[in-house]
C-alpha cells in the first residue's frame, strides 16, 4: 500500500510522517549525499526515487515523503530559473515516462494545502537549506503541483486533501494529525485490513 504525502515545502509533509509512522512505514525521501540543482541532481534523485518506489511493495502501509509521480513539480520551476535547459528538461521527461510507465500509482495521495505565503513565512523561520527559496519559485512549483494532482486524478488515484493553512503545536497538532489518520483510514480501499 503506498500512500504519498505531497505539498510545497514548509506545508508539513516531514512532521506528518513522522506521526504517520507509528502506523506504518515512513519512506523518507532519498538522500543523495547533499542537495544540489540542475540536470545531474535532479535524475539522480528521480531515479533513487524511482527505485525505492518499487522496492517497498510490501502489503503493509508505507508513507511516502513524496511520491516518485511528484519528483517532476521541480523540473519547471529549475526550468524557468535557468537551472535546467530546455533540453535537460525534455529528456527529464522523457525518462520519467518511460520509467512510470509500468511503474504502480500512489494507492492515496495526501495533498497537503496552505497558501505560497504560508509555507514562505515557515520555511524562513525553519532556518535551513530551503530558507532561500523565493515566492516566485513557490508559486511554479505550486502550479506544477496542481497539475501533477490533476493527472494522478485522471489516472483514479484518490486525493485526500488537507488543509494545513493554520499553524498546529502541542496537543493541537496531535489531534489534528489523528483527524487526518483517521480520514486516511475512510479513504483506504475496502479491501485493506489494517
Amino acid at each position: 500500500m503506498r500512500i504519498s504525502v505531497d505539498g510545497l515545502m514548509g506545508v508539513g509533509k516531514s512532521s506528518l510522517c513522522q506521526y504517520l509512522s507509528q502506523y506504518g512505514a515512513m519512506i523518507p525521501e532519498p538522500r543523495l549525499g547533499g542537495f544540489g540543482i540542475g540536470f545531474r541532481s535532479e535524475l539522480e534523485y528521480l531515479l533513487a526515487r524511482n527505485r525505492v518506489w518499487r522496492d517497498n511493495a510490501d502489503e503493509e502501509m508505507n508513507f511516502y515523503d513524496r511520491s516518485v509521480y511528484t519528483s517532476s513539480v521541480f523540473w519547471l520551476p529549475e526550468y524557468c530559473y535557468e537551472n535546467l535547459s530546455y533540453d535537460e528538461l525534455r529528456l527529464l521527461m522523457t525518462t520519467k515516462n518511460a520509467l512510470l510507465s509500468d511503474a504502480p500509482l500512489p494507492d492515496l495521495v495526501i495533498w497537503l494545502r496552505a497558501s505560497v505565503l504560508t509555507c514562505s513565512r515557515r520555511i524562513s523561520e525553519r532556518a535551513d537549506f530551503d530558507e532561500d527559496t523565493d515566492i516566485g519559485y513557490l508559486c511554479r512549483l505550486e502550479a506544477a503541483y496542481r497539475d501533477e494532482i490533476e493527472y494522478l486524478k485522471s489516472q483514479d488515484v484518490t486525493i485526500l486533501t488537507i488543509d494545513c493553512e493554520q499553524d498546529v503545536y502541542g496537543l493541537e497538532r496531535q489531534t489534528f494529525y489523528e483527524n487526518i489518520y483517521s480520514q486516511v483510514l475512510n479513504h483506504l480501499p475496502k479491501s485493506y485490513t489494517c
